[in-house]
């Protein structure tokens, strides 16, 4: 899967003939959006839904594409930006994810923020996402909430620590190269 950004028509017409010419089967084609990015953790039961945490991802400096967030070799959280509208949206995502999938177990929503402080909601995955969780991990303790999730019980929520807590990657300049055989 790859990221290829549209800005013309002749750009788009590049990529939908590259994607029928490798037989993809299908693609996601969204406006490019820029402002501040983070991640939410929750922890979806049959009865209710837990947050776990916020954090926001950053990749290496002095890369020529710089940013703060895309995957990244580090996390900050909690995420310093949260949007009011967030419970919201991840109520609905939940709400759908129950109602069509009977969904339960670990939920990341990805937020967005833009420049006249709108709301996007990126993605959402099933599972917790790396690295923010390991730096949510290191201001909750959801081993409760996770066996109550188990053994289809309310989840209680976890005590979040008003802490930060920061996780660093180290790769090696030449990564994946460099890995041994």
């Amino acid at each position: 899967f790859q990221t290829v950004i549209v800005n013309s028509a002749a750009d788009f017409k590049n990529v939908y003939f590259a994607s029928k010419e490798l037989n993809a089967s299908q693609g996601v084609i969204q406006e490019f959006i820029s402002g501040n990015e983070y991640t939410v953790t929750v922890l979806v039961g049959k009865h209710n839904w837990v947050m776990l945490g916020t954090a926001c991802d950053y990749k290496k400096q002095f890369e020529n594409d710089q940013g703060l967030n895309t995957f990244g070799l580090g996390s900050v959280s909690p995420a310093p930006i949260v949007h009011d509208q967030t419970v919201e949206i991840i109520n609905n995502v939940v709400e759908i994810l129950r109602r069509e999938f009977d969904y339960q177990g670990p939920l990341s929503c990805q937020f967005i923020v833009d420049s006249n402080n709108r709301l996007w909601l990126l993605e959402h995955n099933a599972r917790v996402c790396d690295p923010e969780f390991q730096s949510m991990a290191e201001l909750v303790d959801a081993s409760l909430a996770l066996e109550q999730c188990c053994k289809g019980d309310y989840i209680e929520q976890p005590t979040i620590q008003n802490k930060r807590a920061v996780t660093i990657g180290l790769i090696h300049q030449d990564w994946p190269a460099a890995q041994p055989d």
